[in-house]
Formats: C-alpha cells, structure tokens, sequence
C-alpha cells in the first residue's frame, strides 16, 4: 500500500539552535481527511476518516503545541491526545518534551535513520507531520556550542501502542504471507494434502495473529527498555553533514516458528522430498506454529549529508543496524539512500529518492526507487487542478515490481479533492482508484 507526495516542512520539522525564538501566537486549526479505496479486498477497512484539531500558544521563548484527533479506519485505536509537546528555546538551546514527532535524517521516504515515530500507512501522502506520522512521547534537547554546529541528545520511553501498531502489520504480513507460501506444498505432497493442509487451514491459520499477541510480552515502562540517540550536525553553506547513533528496543519483536515447518519451506524450496520435516511437525503434537514472541534492543549509527549543486539538491544517507528480526533468529543490515531533486524552467518539480539495502543473515538485497514529476498548477477560474506521477520500482533478491501512482488534484482555498490511482506490474491484487478529500480551516 502506496500512497507518496513531497513532504512539506511544518512546526514539527525545524531543527533549528542559536537565536531562534517562539513567535507569539494563539491559534487553532482542524484538519479533516476521508479516503475512500476501490478495492475492498485489499483495503478492507476503507473508507478512513481522520480529524484533528490543532491548537498552539507561544511567548518569547517557549510554546505549548497540542491537538487532539478522532478516527474510522485506522488499524488500531488510540488516546484522543494526538500531540501535546512543549517547547523551550535558549540562546543556544532548543529543549521539546511530550507527545510529538522528531525528524531526524535528510530523506523523506525510505530513510533508514528515521525510526523515532511509526507512519500511519494510510496517510502517508499527508504534508503535515503529525498526521503523516503517529506521535510519541519523547525528549529532545538540542545545544549549539557554535552557529554552525547542533548537539543533539534524545530519549523515548518505550511504548507499547508503538509495537501494536507495527505488531499490527507484522499479523498482517504472516496470516496472509505463511497460508500461501505453503499452500504449493500441502497440494503437491500427500502428507500436506491429506493431513497438514486440512488441520492448518481449519485450525491454525486464523489464530496466528491471536498467537503472536498472546504471546507478546507486556513490557512496562523502564529504564531497561527506554531507547536513546546522540546526534551532531554541522551546517555551512556549502549543505550540511550529521552523525546519528541509537540504542533502541526494537518496535518489531523476534517471532519463533516451529523450526520444521521451516525446514519444510527450505526442503520445498530446494525441490526436495518436505515429507520428513512435516512428519516430525505431526509426531511433536503440537501444531501451534508460533513458539514464542520475544522484545530485544538494537543498535544503530548513520551518517548523513545534503548539499546544492546549480539547482540541484542532493541528500544522502549511510546506516548500519546490529539486529533486525528473521524468523527464529537476528541479522544485521546495511543501508544506504540517496535523492536528488529539481525545478525545471517550467516550474515542473523532479524527485528521485532511492534506498538499498544488504540483509547480512542470508546475503540478500533490496532495492527500492521512486521518481516523481509534479506539473505546474493550471487555474480554472476560483479552482486549480494539480498533476503528479511517480514510479515506483522495488526488488528483493530476485523478486521485483514496478508500479504507477499518478495523483490529479481539484484545489480550492484550503479544500483539496484528489483522484488517485495505484497500478502495480506483479502485485495487482493492491491495484485500486483511491479519492481523498483534504479540508483545512
């Protein structure tokens, strides 16, 4: 599920030390999304809904920001505060605290350094922050020993709606992903066929989301699982260059399959006999195929750097990431993103943002690209009509897919209705028209 369009830069964005102070303001603001998707098989709990109301007050050198939010649609409920953070600027320091969104890093799509705030999937294309992602509660204290240099330290307790929501997908992913990826086998294999298939599609299959949260730990809130990150960046005018260093409990936990049902995946994908590992699966008499959920901390350091070139910018960024959960076990991952962006003559704006990445356990690749043009804006009398596209291409090991996301847009005042489409080359089982209607006042 795709949804993508150029981040815009709001409150949550700025990063800003030195001399920088709160305006003083007062103001409130609502924000009202609908999407309606097509396909209602692939997006079953389409139409999505989502408000929220902003409201801001700030003096000389601080500013409380708040809202608050209601919703259909979206995978997991929560409290009605979506943001409640404050602000305090010094002559060289910056400190937020509360429930907010920190952006860390220099791309605005596949970064691999941004891991302090989970996105709302079915959002993904909005411009402002706090609904493009799902606040937490958080510290960031930011010091300039000099104009040119930030120090930055943070400091999130661990949160468990956090893992929800991505344990959200991950339940996604396997009851849809284990069925399928087996279902060959049982077919091909008498033992599959005639004993496994009929007692795991009947029996297992739809528990295995009940299984894995089951089987999550509740982990309270602690020392022991609170994540903290240092960060530094230098700023001149020829761009800017940071280093960033995390030690975070994972919001993904590792998930223990019974090891023959592996093995069977491993035999059959080799072309070889499944029977043996199956037989022993059967002989165990336990067909609960998830033997436990464990929470684990990883480690993670990045670097990054942005910089000009005529009317060019160019944004890149290099990760490394101790461990990252596989079935039954660890590995460690590789990454390294790059985007390059343009304003033509003609006001057309060009983006390509790429990430790739090397998954050290099995020696594997991935790679993912977009390219996006979005058109110069075409007035119709009070109205504008906006035209965007983007491709977006991916490959895992020898898997690959391309897809088209083009996006037409009615603007008037602060009400935009859009038109979109999602058009996928190997995967059309996600091909769907989405509309979307976006008020702000």
């Amino acid at each position: 599920m795709i949804f993508l369009s150029p981040i815009y830069a709001d409150e949550t964005g700025s990063n800003d030390v030195g001399e920088v102070k709160a305006d003083e303001q007062t103001y409130i603001e609502a924000t009202l999304i609908g999407r309606y998707m097509s396909n209602q098989t692939f997006f079953k709990n389409s139409p999505y809904a989502f408000v929220l109301f902003d409201t801001e007050y700030g003096e000389d050198d601080w500013k409380i920001s708040g809202g608050v939010f209601g919703q259909k649609g979206l995978p997991h409920p929560d409290f009605p505060i979506n943001h409640l953070y404050l602000d305090y600027f010094g002559e060289n320091t910056h400190l937020r605290i509360g429930k907010m969104v920190a952006k860390v890093g220099v791309l605005d799509y596949f970064s691999t350094l941004d891991t302090l705030n989970p996105i709302r999937l079915e959002f993904f294309d909005d411009p402002k922050m706090n609904i493009k992602r799902v606040p937490v509660w958080m510290a960031q204290a930011d010091y300039s020993p000099i104009d040119e240099m930030k120090l930055s330290f943070f400091l999130q307790p661990y949160d468990s709606k956090y893992q929800d929501y991505s344990g959200y997908y991950v339940n996604y992913a396997l009851n849809r992903f284990v069925p399928q990826h087996y279902h060959e086998f049982f077919q091909q294999n008498p033992i599959g066929q005639d004993i496994f298939a009929p007692v795991y599609y009947n029996a297992i299959s739809p528990f295995i989301a009940h299984e894995i949260d089951s089987k999550t730990p509740s982990e309270p809130w602690s020392i022991q699982n609170t994540s903290f990150g240092l960060g530094t960046e230098y700023t001149d005018d020829r761009g800017k260059f940071g280093f960033l260093y995390f030690n975070r409990y994972s919001e993904i936990p590792l998930i223990r399959v019974d090891q023959n049902l592996l093995d069977a995946a491993i035999l059959y994908d080799n072309g070889e006999d499944v029977s043996p590992a199956l037989t022993e699966y059967l002989a165990s008499m336990d067909l609960d195929p998830i033997k436990s959920v464990q929470g684990f901390r990883y480690q993670q350091a990045g670097f990054y750097a942005e910089t000009t070139m005529d009317s060019y910018g160019i944004r890149a960024e290099a990760a490394f990431r101790d461990k990252v959960p596989l079935l039954n076990t660890y590995g460690s991952v590789s990454s390294f993103g790059f985007a390059i962006d343009h304003v033509s003559d003609s006001s057309t704006y060009y983006a390509l943002e790429a990430q790739y990445l090397h998954l050290s356990k099995y020696n594997k690749d991935a790679m993912i690209g977009m390219f996006t043009a979005k058109f110069e804006p075409i007035s119709f009398s009070v109205f504008r009509g906006h035209f965007e596209n983007r491709l977006i291409a991916a490959a895992v090991d020898n898997m690959a897919d391309v897809a088209v996301n083009p996006s037409f847009s009615i603007e008037y005042d602060r009400t935009d209705l859009v038109l979109q489409g999602i058009v996928s080359g190997n995967n059309s089982e996600s091909n769907s028209v989405s509309i979307l209607l976006r008020s702000t006042f």
